[in-house]
């Protein structure tokens, strides 16, 4: 770990999985997924990428988060401020390790003191990071589908 960063501890972790799952079962399909440590905030952020922002832009995004999370509780020691939506197209992403995949709780890529064009990650435990371009208007169709059914049900 880096200087003054805090482990992940297991409780995080969990929570960590349990929402990239809600997620997937909402027809998110994150490209990438898992926390990073910020250093100026003291605290870890959940990074889900995807390029559904590129084309429907954060508001959208969050909008259909919260609802989801209004009908679902998010996981024990998450808020929604603890929720950070990046593109995959964005430099400082892309180039983390690709083909990480949670595989029964046992698949993790962990990354201290990375630097990436000026970026500098301190601390990272990521989930998945699949380079494979998704087809984001079709997941947005189906993320948009399925957040309406959860929330009129």
């Amino acid at each position: 770990m880096s200087d003054n960063v805090p482990p992940l501890n297991s409780m995080r972790n969990q929570s960590g999985r349990a929402l990239l799952q809600l997620t997937d079962n909402v027809g998110f399909g994150a490209n990438g997924a898992g926390w990073i440590y910020n250093k100026d905030r003291k605290a870890w952020v959940f990074l889900l990428i995807t390029g559904m922002i590129d084309q429907k832009g954060p508001r959208w995004i969050y909008d259909r988060l919260l609802s989801v999370f209004e009908k679902l509780s998010l996981p024990a020691g998450i808020s929604p401020l603890d929720i950070m939506i990046v593109s995959p197209r964005e430099t400082k992403w892309a180039a983390l390790p690709s083909g990480v995949r949670v595989d029964d709780g046992a698949n993790l890529a962990y990354i201290n003191n990375l630097r990436v064009e000026g970026f500098r990650y301190d601390n990272i435990v990521l989930y998945r990071m699949n380079p494979a371009p998704q087809n984001t208007s079709a997941q947005a169709a189906i993320f948009d589908r399925r957040v309406a059914e959860l929330t009129t049900a």
